[in-house]
């Protein structure tokens, strides 16, 4: 996760490999603001090698001041 202050505006970057938009729920309450989601496993198969954790995952930063929700907009790009 990275966070930036752009003026007026703050942006934050998430990097979350393999975890399609259905699957991820962003909240923002005050200064807090939650990512969660889970990552899904379509493999059948056992694996030989795993360095990808797959289930569900949570962050949480809070920002040094309140942000007006109705004023949020995401985007997701693959």
């Amino acid at each position: 996760m990275n966070v930036r202050r752009d003026g007026d505006t703050w942006k934050v970057a998430i990097a979350i490999p393999g975890v399609s938009p259905e699957n991820l729920d962003i909240d923002i309450t005050g200064r807090s603001l939650r990512v969660r989601g889970e990552r899904r496993s379509d493999e059948q198969t056992a694996s030989i090698v795993n360095e990808i954790s797959y289930g569900r995952f949570e962050r949480q930063f809070t920002l040094p001041e309140e942000i007006d929700a109705q004023h949020v907009r995401a985007t997701y790009r693959h």
